[in-house]
């Protein structure tokens, strides 16, 4: 039952072939879900992943093809994927897109008022000027993706996500390596945030989340990459209000220095 190449409609389109560890491998990390429409080469039926789930492997599928409810990956320290709570990664990404960026701030700044004193005078002038928050703002987000594709690619983690309860990793549940996560984060920086245009970046930031509560998985979490989730419990939930005052204070700060400044 496993042989042979494998497709499946994703949204009215024919995605495949694929052998199936890779069908798995998609079952596992959320890029499907249990409604999916499946079906195998020179097969005319097509039927829904749960009522063919069970007949994909010549013996009863382990718990990690559990589609309904996801028992999927329970391996890693009692961490599981699928995971579906957009407030903890919207927090989260808030955290790291402001700290990535100031830290890439601080480490651009230092290197061109040390060897191109000029050209940083003009950039501070042209961030002072009417409008340039703005491209501060997209600058900020661009910044931070190599930062962010350093510390996420070697720990699995950052900041944000340790206190939000979050982890990136691969199939093998291993980090993903800083090339990947560079992809990853360029991916976030064009299709999630949309290059952090302040009226594009509230309308991805909509339309991510809203995919999040219903597929457990943003579009740059496919093919391969594993989001692990921190159980909810007391510590979680301790930590969790820990981010949310962080992300406050880093809030807070970032306007009076603003206006401190105009």
């Amino acid at each position: 039952m496993t042989d042979g190449d494998w497709y499946f409609d994703n949204r009215g389109s024919v995605a495949g072939p694929m052998n199936f560890p890779q069908l798995r491998r998609m079952a596992l990390t959320f890029s499907i879900d249990a409604d999916t429409m499946v079906w195998r080469d020179g097969e005319p039926e097509r039927r829904r992943l749960r009522d063919v789930i069970g007949e994909l492997a010549s013996n009863p599928p382990p718990a990690a093809l559990e589609v309904s409810p996801p028992a999927n990956i329970r391996v890693h320290r009692g961490w599981t994927s699928g995971n579906r709570s957009a407030s903890r990664r919207f927090v989260a990404r808030y955290i790291d897109l402001q700290i990535h960026g100031y830290i890439g701030i601080f480490l651009l700044s230092y290197g061109l008022f040390s060897f191109l004193p000029v050209t940083a005078e003009r950039l501070v002038g042209l961030l002072n000027s009417r409008g340039g928050w703005i491209l501060g703002a997209m600058a900020q987000a661009l910044i931070a993706v190599p930062i962010g594709a350093l510390i996420i690619g070697w720990s699995g983690f950052s900041l944000g996500k340790w206190l939000c309860g979050i982890r990136i990793c691969d199939e093998d549940l291993r980090p993903i390596g800083p090339i990947r996560a560079l992809e990853r984060e360029l991916d976030v920086y064009l299709r999630g945030l949309c290059l952090a245009i302040p009226l594009l970046f509230i309308i991805c930031g909509v339309l991510a989340l809203r995919r999040v509560k219903k597929r457990g998985t943003m579009r740059w979490d496919e093919y391969g990459i594993v989001v692990l989730a921190r159980p909810s419990g007391a510590l979680q939930d301790a930590m969790f209000v820990c981010a949310i005052c962080l992300a406050i204070a880093i809030y807070v700060a970032a306007l009076a220095w603003f206006r401190s400044h105009r």
